[in-house]
C-alpha cells in the first residue's frame, strides 16, 4: 500500500483544509471519512423530486481576512454566494456541500470508512477501520474529527485524552420540511428563549442558487435537543412539525416532505482553547472547529494551524539536513 506524506482523517472544513494546503505544497496527502459524502456540517441532504436541504451549518460568516478571502474565492468558482437574508454571510451553492465539494476537487479521499485505530512503525502510520483492516498508510497523520471520537482512536490511556475529554458539544435535531405552496414562515427565524423548541429556521428554497420552492430546515433548541436526544425520529418529527406550525399559526400548506437528522456533535460549548495539537514529535495533529469554538470558521482556523505547523516541521528538517 502507498505511504503518503499525509493522512487525514476526517473530511469536514478543518480537515479540507489540511488537504488542499498539502497538495498545493506538493505533498502526497490521503483522506478517510467515515461519512458516505464529505463536509461534515457543510452537509445537503437531497430528497425526491429535486428537493435539498442544508441541514447542518447554515451560512458562513467570516471574520478573519484569510477566511473571507476564501469565501469570495468560493464564489468567484461559483460554489457560494453571498445570502441577504443573513447579513455579510455567504452559503454554498447549489447548496451547502458545494463548499466542501470544490474544496475536495482532486483530492484523494475514501468514505464509508471509520478509523478504528493507529499503529506507528518507525516514521510509518497504520491507518486500521473499526473492522481491523488495514485503511492508509501515511507518515504523519491529521485526525480532522469531533473530539469524542478522537479520544475513541487515541485510547483512555493517551496522556491527551484527558483533555480532550473534557470538550463539552450541544447536541441538535434539525427538521427538513418541504410543503406544497407558500408555508407564510420568515425567511430567516432565531428564538433564543429557554423554553424554545426550534432555536433556528431557514427558508432553505430562497438561498441563492435554490429552486424558490417551500423547503425549510429548522433547528431544535439545545435544551429541547437534549431533553429527547434518544427519542425515536418519528416522535421527533411529528414534535418539531407542530412547532413550526405554532410558527405559522397553524395554518402550514400539505406537506411534500419530512425528515429529521441528530446531530450528537452540532457545536462545541466548551472548546479545547488551543488552534490545535501536536503529538508524536508533530507526526500527529489534532484540529476541528472544537479546538477554537463553535463556529465553521474555527474549524478553517484550526486546519491552518496544523498548515503551519507543518511548514515549521519542514523547515526544521531543511535545516538538519531532512
Amino acid at each position: 500500500m502507498e505511504i503518503a506524506d499525509l493522512v487525514v482523517i476526517g473530511a469536514g472544513l478543518a480537515g479540507l483544509t489540511v488537504a488542499r494546503g498539502a497538495v498545493e505544497a506538493g505533498l502526497s496527502v490521503q483522506v478517510l471519512d467515515k461519512g458516505r459524502g464529505i463536509g461534515g456540517r457543510l452537509a445537503t441532504r437531497r430528497a425526491e423530486g429535486g428537493l435539498s436541504f442544508d441541514h447542518g451549518a447554515q451560512y458562513l460568516r467570516p471574520r478573519a481576512p484569510g477566511f473571507a478571502a476564501l469565501l469570495e474565492d468560493l464564489a468567484g468558482a461559483g460554489a457560494a454566494a453571498p445570502w441577504d437574508a443573513a447579513d455579510g454571510a455567504y452559503v454554498g451553492v447549489p447548496g451547502m456541500s458545494g463548499l466542501p465539494k470544490h474544496l475536495a476537487r482532486d483530492l484523494d479521499i475514501t468514505t464509508g470508512r471509520r478509523a478504528g485505530g493507529l499503529i506507528r512503525s518507525g516514521d510509518v502510520w497504520d491507518v486500521f477501520d473499526t473492522e481491523g483492516r488495514l485503511a492508509l498508510r501515511g507518515r504523519r497523520i491529521v485526525m480532522a474529527m469531533p473530539a469524542p471520537q478522537v479520544e475513541m482512536v487515541l485510547g483512555p490511556d493517551h496522556p491527551d485524552s484527558r483533555a480532550i475529554a473534557e470538550v463539552a458539544f450541544a447536541p441538535c435535531w434539525a427538521l427538513m420540511a418541504a410543503f406544497d405552496g407558500d408555508a407564510r414562515l420568515p425567511e430567516t427565524h432565531r428564538d433564543r428563549a429557554p423554553d424554545a423548541v426550534l432555536s433556528w429556521i431557514a427558508h432553505d428554497g430562497a438561498k441563492p442558487g435554490r429552486d424558490g420552492g417551500a423547503s425549510y430546515v429548522a433547528h431544535a433548541s439545545t435544551a429541547w435537543t437534549r431533553a429527547h436526544l434518544e427519542q425515536d425520529a418519528d416522535w421527533v418529527q411529528a414534535r418539531l412539525l407542530d412547532a413550526l406550525a405554532d410558527i405559522a399559526n397553524g395554518a402550514l400548506p400539505p406537506l411534500r416532505h419530512a425528515a429529521v437528522h441528530r446531530w450528537r456533535f452540532s457545536t462545541a460549548v466548551r472548546p479545547l482553547g488551543r488552534d490545535c495539537v501536536a503529538l508524536e514529535d508533530d507526526a500527529l495533529f489534532l484540529c476541528g472547529d472544537w479546538c477554537l469554538g463553535d463556529r465553521a470558521e474555527h474549524a478553517w482556523a484550526s486546519g491552518q494551524a496544523v498548515l503551519k505547523a507543518l511548514d515549521l516541521v519542514k523547515n526544521r528538517q531543511r535545516e538538519i539536513g531532512g
